[in-house]
């Protein structure tokens, strides 16, 4: 949902970045300049903040890609109580947004937070439609909950 709003957000942007035809050829969509502090929040069916996406810079390789830096992905429990819910912070990130494998992902640090834990690393990804998230190198965990009986 976050990812496909994206995708219409891409595709709303590109026009801006056409190039005059040479020839007879088609329209050749090219992005050199990287979109500066880019901003995309997204809602549920009720109206409620589902996400905001936030990035220093957004450079567009594509319809269903976009490399950013500077990244915060905020998102929010989707209701009445407006609660944060996981807030993600990376130095870049690349942004996937085929329908059903929306995801994004980075090669350098993450930091994932909430209520009950913190997760640094790197080579990471969050995988939108199952709330996955994968950190593939130097992962930490820090829980902020009581786990009673775990040794036992």
């Amino acid at each position: 949902m976050m990812f496909r709003r994206l995708a219409v957000a891409l595709l709303l942007l590109a026009p801006c970045a056409l190039l005059l035809r040479g020839g007879s050829g088609t329209p050749q969509v090219l992005a050199d300049a990287p979109v500066k502090d880019f901003r995309l929040p997204t809602f549920t069916k009720d109206s409620w903040i589902a996400s905001v996406l936030r990035a220093d810079t957004a450079h567009i390789i594509s319809q269903s890609q976009v490399d950013m830096t500077g990244v915060t992905l905020t998102i929010f429990s989707g209701d009445a109580n407006n609660r944060v819910d996981t807030v993600f912070v990376s130095p870049a990130a690349t942004v996937h947004t085929e329908p059903d494998h929306e995801s994004i992902h980075g090669s350098q640090s993450v930091r994932v937070v909430r209520d009950n834990l913190e997760i640094t690393g790197e080579q990471w990804s969050y995988f939108y439609r199952e709330k996955r998230v994968l950190i593939e190198k130097n992962a930490r965990i820090v829980f902020r909950a009581k786990l009673p009986d775990i040794l036992k």
